[in-house]
């Protein structure tokens, strides 16, 4: 997955705008898209992204800490793992989680999808990571405005379906 579409989805995950196992652009439209008018404006993914930052905030002092963050993490890891939506994660649900989780990992270390990681490719995947310190309102809603202006393409201030979708496929191509 390209660089650009992924983090949007990352957005759209951080934001808690996307359902567990909803990973395309095709989703993130839809639960960004408050109007339900098949596109999103920058409103509407800020207002997502405000919405889901006081959620996060848990003690609602203007800062999303790493434990604040773990917490999230912990709690959505969970959905994505109890398929059947029983509240409980059986060893076969475990099992076919960590089977995703390592093959998307590996993916994402294989950076020329030769089927092997090397040191190199591990080290860029480190650094493309960076440290995760505490997070602001202001800085999660700079983040995603930038990455908003990206996938408009035609500056219009919506991303459409058809943008969405020409960046999946472009992401698709390398």
């Amino acid at each position: 997955m390209g660089k650009r579409l992924s983090k949007i989805i990352v957005i759209a995950a951080l934001t808690g705008a996307m359902t567990a196992g909803a990973a395309s652009a095709s989703d993130m439209l839809r639960h960004f898209d408050a109007n339900g008018d098949g596109t999103v404006t920058r409103i509407e993914a800020r207002d997502a992204v405000r919405a889901h930052f006081r959620g996060l905030d848990l003690d609602a002092n203007g800062v999303v800490t790493k434990d604040e963050r773990r917490a999230d993490r912990r709690d959505r890891r969970f959905e994505r793992m109890d398929t059947n939506r029983d509240g409980v994660v059986t060893y076969d649900e475990l099992q076919n989680a960590a089977t995703k989780r390592a093959q998307k990992r590996f993916s994402d270390l294989d950076a020329n999808r030769d089927g092997v990681v090397t040191r190199e490719e591990a080290d860029l995947a480190k650094k493309r990571r960076g440290a995760r310190g505490p997070m602001t309102l202001q800085d999660l809603d700079a983040r995603v405005m930038r990455m908003f202006d990206r996938a408009d393409r035609d500056r219009n201030g919506v991303i459409s379906p058809d943008e969405a979708a020409g960046l999946a496929s472009h992401d698709r191509r390398g």
